[in-house]
């Protein structure tokens, strides 16, 4: 069963930024949705969710404990690394 579900972030490095995740989780740990943010270094060509600075993401292995995370700007493919460390 898929769940939707929302939740947050902030940046460690460089500009301090909160942004929000609007996501998907299935039962197999993956996590599919959306990054936003109020902006980004790269704003969009068009809107997401009020924003122009937004990607899509992908965390897999969510409630492992070593949880792998990728995203991209805009509608980039998720292949950035994304190193996640829960707080």
């Amino acid at each position: 069963m898929d769940k939707a579900g929302r939740g947050g972030y902030q940046q460690d490095r460089g500009a301090q930024r909160h942004g929000r995740l609007v996501g998907k989780a299935s039962g197999d740990g993956t996590i599919e949705g959306l990054w936003l943010q109020a902006e980004s270094d790269h704003p969009c060509n068009r809107q997401r969710e009020g924003t122009y600075s937004w990607g899509e993401f992908v965390i897999t292995g969510a409630g492992s404990g070593r949880p792998l995370g990728f995203w991209g700007y805009c509608c980039e493919r998720p292949d950035r690394t994304w190193n996640l460390e829960p707080r």
